[in-house]
Formats: C-alpha cells, sequence, structure tokens
C-alpha cells in the first residue's frame, strides 16, 4: 500500500517505537509479516508511518532519532517561583548593562574580524613570498612545489585542529547559530574552546587557498563572542567569569548571542545595516525595536573597529596611517567608476536573475549530494576526514597553478597602442587596467595571462577584477567560462569538509563570473558603447558582474533586503540599486520555485529541528486542530506527591518536560510544566523530602475524590474532564494534599532559596545542574546495577541513573513526600484540543516556547507540543497528506479511508473504557472501541484491525439499506 522505501513503525501506549519485526507489547507475541498491512491502515498518535525515500524534508527512522536527540530552549525563562526570587535581587530598570554590554560584544568581535584578515594576509604573504622569483627564473615546477607545500600544510592543520580539537567548529556555522535562534539546543557550538578553534581553522584554511571565505564563520565566531562575554566562562577548576550575572538567562543570552552574529557580518564585510538586517532576515526568529536598536549599535562599533585596525595594520604591519578611513580597507570590494542605469538593461537584468536562481539552485543540489555522499563515506573517519581535505588543498593549488598554462598571454595596452603585437580588434575596443593589478604570470614583459590573474590570486581580489568597469574584453569567454566551471566544481565540494570555512565569497566570486559572462553576450550583441555616450554605460561586463553576484547570492541563500544593502555597502555602488534589486528579487522568485535555501537544506542533513517563518503544507491548517497532530497520552506528574513515585516517572519516560497537575473537582488540573533537568536536581535533594500527610489531614470527608496518578492515561475528549485514572496513594483526599501542599510551600519559601541555588536553577532552561548538586545517597548493598560510588566527579549520566536507581530500591524514600510548585513554570501555554493548528504553529514559534499543553474544557492535560510535533513532515503524515496521495495511487476504497483514520484513536478511547473512564456521549456500548475494550489485552495488531473491520463492515452495510 505504501510502495517502496516505507517503513511501519508501532508504539504502543507512548512507549519507544517499536520496529515491525519486534515484540509490541510486553506479552512476548510478534507482529506477524503477513499483518504489516493492516498495520499500515491503523493511522494515529500511536502509528507513525515512515518515508524513508529520497524527498524534501524527509527522515528515516535513523533520522528521527538523531533528530529526536536535539533538545529545544525557550526564549523566556521558566517562570517559576524560584525565578521570581531570583529576580529580585538581579533586576534593574537601567539599561545601561545592555548597552555597555553591546559595545563590549562590537569591540571584541572587531578586534578578532581585524585580527583573523591580518592572519590570512600574512599566511597568504608567506605562500607568495617567493613565487615571483622562481617565476623569474623559469623554476615552473620548483615553484610549484613551493606554492602546493605551503597549501598542504596550512590546509592539514586547519582540518586537523578541527576533527581533533572541536568537531563542532566544521563548516561555516551558519545552519548552527540559525538552528540555536530558532530554538534548538546544539551542545558545544559556543564555547570558548569551539571559538579558538574556529578562529586558527579558518585563518588557516583561507590562506591555504580552499575555495572559502571566513565571512561565513565570522557570523559563528561573532556568536560565540556574544555568548561567551554575556554569559561568561567556566573555568576547570570550577570559577566562572561574568560580568553581568543578571544577564545570565535565556532571554539576554539569545539576544546577546544575534547581536554578535550580526556584529560577525559586520565586521566581515564592513556593513553595519547589512548585519542587522542579515540577522533580521536569516538569523534570529525573534526580534524587537529595543533590541534591533541595540544590535544596530554593535555593528556599528563592530565595524568601526575593524575598520580602524585594517587601516593601520596589513599583515601585522603597521601602515603609518592610524586613524584613516581608506576606500581599500573600508569597502569590501571597492567600485571606483559610476555608471548610470537606463531603463533598456532591465530586460537582460530580469534574464540573468532567472539565471541566477537556476545557478544557485544547482550548486545546492550539488552540495548537498556531496554531503550526503560524504556522511557515508568518510565523515566516519576523523583521519579520512582531515586526508580529504588535505588531497583537495593539493588538487586546488595544482588547479590554480597549471591551469593558467592553458591561456596565452596578452598585451596590457592594446588601446593605447594598437599596432602592437598581439592586439586583436576585441582588445582595441576593451579598456585594460594597469599592469601591476594584471598577473604576468610567466610571460613576458608588457604581457599578462588572463588565467592567472583570475586563478592565481586571492578570492577578493578576484572579485575585484570581475567588476573592474571599462574593461570589456580584458577577460574573454575561455577564462570566464573555465573560472566559473572549476570554481562551481570545487567550491561545491569544499564546502561541508572537515575545515571551517564558509561560502559567502565562493558564492559572490561565482555570481560575478556568472555576471560577466553574460555581459560579455550582451556586450557582443549590443556592442562596446562609445565613451561619450552615457545612456550606453550599462553596457558593460564589470557592471552585469555586480548584478550576477547579487543574483547568484540571493539564489542560494534567499537574501532579498539585508542582501541589497550589503552590496551597497560593501562596493559603494548605488547608481546599480534599482538593478541589483530587480535580480535579487527574480533570483529568489525563480530559486524558491525550486527548492529551500541551502543553509535550511544544510539544517535538514544535520537533523536539526528548525522551524520555518511558515508551515509548508499543501492542505489549509485551519482545518486541522491541535489534537490531530499532538503526543498523546501525556506523561504527568503531581504537583505533590510520593518520591519513589516521582523517580518511577523519571526512569519509565524520556520527556524533557512534564505537565503537573493537582486534583480537582473535574480530575486533574493543569498547573504548568517542569523540566526534567529540574526534577533530576530536586530528587538530588532530601532536604526537600518531607513526611507524608498524617492521619489527622486524612480525616476530611471521604467522599472527596482520589489524588491523582503519575504518568496515567490522561483524557482525550471534552466530556471526561471528571473521570479519574488510578489512584497512586491509596485514600489520601484531595484537600488533604493541596492543604499539605500549601504548607509546604511555605516552607519550601524559607528553605529552597539555600538548599537550592535561585542562580542556578532559575535559567537552567537548556542544561543540567553542575555535578557538585548531586549528594553522598547511602548506597544499597542488594542492587547490583547500582555504581559503587555517587561522587561529585562523576558522570552526570551516571549520577542520574544511580540517583533514580537508588531512590527506587530504598524504602525510606517510598515514605517521603516532594513538592514541586516552586519549580514549575506558572506561566507555560496551554491551548484548547479544538485551537486551530495553524495558529499554534505561528504562536510556538513567535513566542520561542519548547512546549505547549493542549488541554479540555475542564483543564485536563490531553496531550503536548513539542517541536518535533510540529515539523513538516509530522504534521503532513498527522493531518492526512500522505495518505491522501496513497489513495490516488493505490486505489484506497472509501472502508479502507475510514478504516485508516478512525485506527490510531481507537488505542485511546480503548484505553480510556478499560480504565473505567467515561466514554464520549455519541460512543454506543456496542461500538469497536467497546468491542476491543472487551477483550483480554493488551491488545494486539490484529485485535485492533479486527475491530475495526467489524464496525466498517456495520456502517457500510447501514448506509446500503438507507441507499
Amino acid at each position: 500500500m505504501f510502495g517502496a522505501g516505507r517503513r511501519v513503525t508501532l508504539e504502543i501506549d507512548g512507549a519507544a517505537p517499536v520496529p515491525d519485526t519486534a515484540k509490541e507489547d510486553g506479552t512476548g507475541s510478534t507482529i506477524n509479516p503477513r499483518n504489516r498491512s493492516r498495520i499500515a491502515r491503523l493511522r494515529g498518535p500511536n502509528l507513525r508511518v515512515e518515508d524513508t525515500t529520497h524527498g524534501s524534508n524527509q527522515y528515516n527512522r535513523e533520522g528521527q532519532a538523531k533528530m529526536a536527540s536535539f533538545q529545544s530552549i525557550s526564549y523566556l525563562p521558566i517562570h517559576s517561583k524560584i525565578y521570581l526570587e531570583w529576580l529580585k535581587t538581579h533586576f534593574t530598570a537601567s539599561v545601561v548593562a545592555n548597552w555597555v554590554m553591546m559595545a563590549l560584544i562590537g569591540i571584541v568581535t572587531g578586534v578578532v574580524g581585524a585580527a583573523l584578515k591580518n592572519l590570512i594576509q600574512f599566511f597568504t604573504k608567506v605562500k607568495f613570498m617567493h613565487v615571483e622569483s622562481l617565476l623569474a627564473r623559469h623554476q615552473f615546477m620548483l615553484m610549484w612545489f613551493h606554492f602546493t607545500s605551503i597549501s598542504l600544510i596550512l590546509a592539514l592543520v586547519a582540518a586537523a585542529v578541527v576533527v581533533y580539537g572541536e568537531p563542532a567548529t566544521a563548516g561555516s556555522g551558519v545552519p548552527e547559530v540559525m538552528a540555536y535562534l530558532n530554538g534548538v539546543s546544539i551542545p558545544k557550538i559556543f564555547r570558548a574552546r569551539t571559538l579558538f578553534v574556529k578562529c586558527v581553522s579558518v585563518s588557516l584554511a583561507v590562506a591555504s587557498g580552499l575555495f572559502g571565505g571566513n565571512e561565513g564563520p565570522m557570523i559563528h565566531i561573532g556568536a560565540s563572542i556574544g555568548k561567551i562575554i554575556s554569559q561568561g566562562t567556566q573555568l576547570r577548576n570550577g570559577w566562572t567569569i561574568a560580568l553581568f550575572k543578571r544577564f545570565r538567562n535565556m532571554f539576554d543570552r539569545r539576544n546577546f548571542i544575534s547581536a554578535g552574529a550580526a556584529a560577525g557580518v559586520a565586521s566581515a564585510f564592513g556593513a553595519p545595516v547589512g548585519g542587522l538586517l542579515f540577522v533580521l532576515e536569516e538569523i534570529s526568529s525573534f526580534w524587537s525595536h529595543q533590541h534591533a536598536w541595540q544590535t544596530f549599535f554593535c555593528c556599528m562599533v563592530a565595524t568601526l573597529t575593524t575598520s580602524l585596525i585594517c587601516n593601520s595594520f596589513e599583515a601585522f604591519e603597521f601602515t603609518g596611517t592610524f586613524g584613516l578611513f581608506s576606500n581599500k580597507h573600508s569597502y569590501f570590494v571597492y567600485v571606483d567608476v559610476a555608471m548610470d542605469s537606463q531603463l533598456k538593461m532591465f530586460l537582460p537584468v530580469v534574464v540573468l536573475g532567472v539565471l541566477g536562481g537556476f545557478a544557485g539552485v544547482a550548486f545546492t543540489w550539488l552540495n548537498l549530494k556531496i554531503c550526503g555522499w560524504r556522511n557515508r563515506w568518510i565523515a566516519c573517519k576523523p583521519w579520512q576526514r582531515v586526508m580529504e581535505v588535505s588531497i583537495l588543498a593539493v588538487v586546488t593549488a595544482s588547479v590554480c597553478v597549471f591551469l593558467p598554462t592553458a591561456f596565452e598571454c596578452l598585451p596590457v595596452d592594446c588601446a593605447a597602442v594598437p599596432d602592437r603585437v598581439g592586439c586583436t580588434s576585441r582588445l582595441r575596443q576593451s579598456g585594460m587596467e594597469s599592469g601591476e593589478v594584471l598577473h604576468q604570470f610567466t610571460c613576458p614583459d608588457g604581457f599578462f595571462n588572463p588565467g592567472a590573474t583570475l586563478f592565481f590570486a586571492t578570492p577578493e581580489t578576484t572579485i575585484q577584477r570581475l567588476l573592474s568597469r571599462n574593461t570589456h574584453f580584458q577577460f574573454d569567454y575561455g577564462p570566464v567560462i573555465t573560472l566559473l566551471i572549476v570554481y562551481i566544481l570545487l567550491a561545491c565540494y569544499t564546502s561541508g569538509m572537515a575545515q571551517s570555512s564558509g561560502i559567502m565569497v565562493p558564492s559572490l566570486l561565482i555570481g560575478a563570473t556568472l555576471g560577466r559572462l553574460f555581459g560579455l553576450v550582451v556586450t557582443d550583441i549590443m556592442g562596446v558603447p562609445p565613451t561619450d555616450n552615457g545612456e550606453r554605460d550599462w553596457q558593460d561586463p564589470g557592471a552585469f558582474a555586480l548584478i550576477g553576484a547579487a543574483a547568484y547570492f540571493s539564489g542560494v541563500t534567499r537574501l532579498t533586503m539585508s542582501l541589497t544593502v550589503i552590496f551597497m555597502e560593501i562596493t559603494n555602488e548605488t547608481h546599480f540599486l534599482l538593478p541589483v534589486m530587480t535580480a535579487i528579487v527574480v533570483a529568489r522568485l525563480t530559486a524558491d520555485a525550486c527548492m529551500e535555501p541551502l543553509y535550511h537544506k544544510l539544517m535538514h542533513l544535520k537533523y536539526l529541528p528548525f522551524l520555518p517563518d511558515e508551515l509548508h503544507a499543501t492542505a489549509c491548517l485551519e482545518l486541522s486542530a491541535v489534537k490531530d497532530v499532538m503526543s498523546a497520552p501525556a506523561v504527568t506528574v503531581p504537583l505533590f506527591g510520593p518520591v519513589s513515585k516521582v523517580a518511577r516517572v523519571m526512569l519509565a519516560s524520556t520527556h524533557s518536560a512534564f505537565p503537573v497537575v493537582e486534583p480537582g473537582s473535574h480530575g486533574e488540573v493543569f498547573k504548568g510544566v517542569i523540566l526534567r533537568n529540574h526534577v533530576y536536581s530536586i530528587l538530588a535533594r532530601r532536604e526537600l523530602f518531607v513526611d507524608p500527610p498524617t492521619s489527622a489531614m486524612l480525616s476530611l470527608s471521604s467522599s472527596m475524590p482520589l489524588s491523582p496518578s503519575f504518568g496515567g492515561v490522561p483524557s482525550t475528549s471534552e466530556g471526561d474532564g471528571d473521570a479519574e485514572t488510578s489512584s497512586i496513594e491509596g485514600d489520601i483526599p484531595k484537600m488533604a494534599i493541596r492543604r499539605l501542599s500549601v504548607k509546604m510551600d511555605a516552607t519550601n519559601r524559607i528553605k529552597y532559596g539555600s538548599v537550592i541555588n535561585p542562580e542556578l536553577m532559575a535559567n537552567l532552561d537548556d542544561r543540567l545542574p553542575p555535578v557538585s548538586v548531586y549528594p553522598d545517597l547511602p548506597l544499597s548493598t542488594t542492587s547490583a546495577a547500582t555504581p559503587t560510588a555517587m561522587r561529585p566527579t562523576d558522570a552526570d549520566a551516571i549520577n542520574r541513573e544511580a540517583l533514580i536507581a537508588r531512590l527506587m530500591s530504598f524504602p525510606e524514600f517510598d515514605t517521603k513526600w516532594v513538592n514541586l510548585s516552586p519549580y514549575v513554570d506558572m506561566s507555560s501555554y496551554s491551548v484548547p484540543e479544538t485551537f486551530s493548528l495553524e495558529r499554534s504553529y505561528n504562536l510556538f514559534r513567535t513566542m520561542g516556547l519548547r512546549h505547549i499543553t493542549v488541554v479540555n474544557k475542564y483543564n485536563n492535560v490531553v496531550g503536548m507540543i513539542s517541536r518535533k510535533d510540529l515539523l513538516s513532515q509530522h504534521v503532513a503524515e498527522m493531518v492526512g497528506e500522505k495518505e491522501k496521495i496513497g489513495r490516488q495511487t493505490g486505489g484506497e476504497t472509501r472502508g479502507q479511508g475510514r478504516r485508516r483514520r478512525r485506527g490510531g484513536q481507537l488505542c485511546v478511547e480503548a484505553h480510556r473504557l478499560r480504565s473505567g473512564r467515561v466514554l464520549d456521549a455519541g460512543l454506543a456500548l456496542g461500538s469497536p472501541v467497546a468491542a476491543v475494550a472487551e477483550e483480554p489485552g493488551p491488545w494486539s495488531v490484529e485485535t485492533l484491525d479486527r475491530s475495526v473491520r467489524r464496525g466498517d463492515e456495520e456502517e457500510e452495510e447501514r448506509e446500503r439499506r438507507l441507499m
């Protein structure tokens, strides 16, 4: 029914996914292979159909497991009582500290950016130091050996420090920063060690001649600087260095990280406004006017610092011009010849925009194919990753040395001396740059090699030469086409290797080459314009190179506003503002019709659960509700209950957060959400445990409903709010629990400030507390599974496992209770189960949430919405888009479709009926649900399928009688 490449996974009662060849329940029964087609029809919350075929954003079981390993983080801190206690001593209405922090981030980012540029210039100078002298002595092979050897050494070290030092620094780091600011917790990407390795690797990789740039990694570097300066860094001896401790919360942390990323763009390109808009458009998912104003200030400081240092030092040599902001160092690529645009040029601009969009899509597709192949065959072995970079460095250096020899030497002054040997009619019509700019290579004096001028130079220099004006045929079709093909292939393969480098500079160079090639075609068609005709100045290959660079960059990244401003800031070319905007818009529209942006695709390739601005779906999501995609049933914990029971919930589930419930007149009432890490911290503090309710408290009315359960199956409909799940503590009335909870809350108001440091617990949204919070619990002499020691130096995982094992194995913890109320997020979001799916997605993303609790009309928890429930693939599966395609291609009958739609809800309804819960008013006792509930459980797939078939046959029979 599902075709090749599909896998079926069965989940029973919220348990972990079980493959169709494994046990489906705890009875030892297995699923018969003949019944796999029946499993496929039972779609619902407990059954998931996975698509293992290659497609857009489709993940197999391994991919979904990798994606599930990433936790979400909230944009706002946990609004608990202990956070309020912390806030009382750290809140201040003054914003001076924010501005000081932004200035510090801008200064440090600017200094690091300038240091990287000087370091790259220094290594490049060393690499080219003896090249000219060796060429002058006609020692070509010795020059190649010298040039290639230095490139190999630099690339080898650049890859080794990443692979063996900090693998998280590989690549540009832009997808990771985007995912983190979108709400995905990624470990090790903002550490001081990561920052150091990133700076070393990117400077060596770019200087080695690999087709990559330092502009993309500067975004990651700036974000790391923003996090380290604002949050501090922890030393090996346990000391933490932090300037302002009140900034150590998720809200300020993510704001400073986004400001650092913007400062990185501003420092790399010298574009403060472009850096602000880049983060607003592409990086950050949450924004405010105050944050925008402070980020702009940070970008301004970073640009000023970088320009001041780079104008004063070049390759760490003082230039003697401190305080001078020259055009050479203030602009990334300075265009010194202004040209007027004309209405006639917009038609070729649109065509170039379409070509740029398609070229960007082709680059993205090829790069993803190469990255997929690399992940399968190379990424698994560290030494292979280092060797890959080393081999490519040798290949790249050899190409840059040997390929120019295929091009003939051309005279440099044909326009001034038309009768010179080698001057053709095309060269006589074209102007030339000075001989100092053009590369002589192996040519005689007065001649230059066009291939060496483009290949045997830094990427920034090559871009500057491609954008040169009034040099129409300085680079003809041969060198331009060769540069385009070679650079696309090598840049595609270089992106994604072990070294730290980005694709921004290669994208600019490829786009400029494409535009230059298109400009040559336009010039050949329309001719070289006369020098005194200003209306035809736009017929210049250099002008089209600028437009092509913008179009191609937009086709790869899909940037629009920020890209337009960045191009104006890095080139000083404001006359071509409208043509550049037109090409960017056309390129984006073209690329959007074919494929997602490269950074988004790389996040999918790395299994990062990124939520885009809009959920891509072919169906109207307003017609669906959150109950269609929520995870149900939800595992809940009580506000106040036995310690051993809470530990049992921790052991039986892997959820990162739990809804906290309290007994009410209509069942378990939702009170908030508590994080799993916080529960571990609470359970590690025996001082927080109290005795259970006394007999005096139990003398209240015995007619009160029983206490709530741990991890019970909650109601999944609005009509059973006063139904009860099985009790966990016998005859304890709800009012007794509530009174004791209030009493203990008053006790904790004095105790928890000293027992668990509020500063420690207030902002632990995405990480565990230090191991030192775990005390020395008594060791079990009977449990062989318990570790022999539990010391603060043990790993966190061992501590957590040992903690839970001891809490469950020692009888003394069966008589101890714990109150979670001081640590519950009292401002967690909850929505009714009929809430719109599209609006819940917008709420989740715009508010930066980690969870949304789904409740019924009695405020009973019926499910949870997490980041993974809102991913495009999961939403498409749950709302029936894939099933609709399956019905069209597989000839599914109406009865099969009805059976598939109703199968998933059958498990939940039958479980509720078996638990003694009240069914919906419209559910007859003779329905398939009741029939399944009457079967001895646990129910097999055959039982569920047989009951669904029986009910559908009865409905179809009634329909035939009515007809």
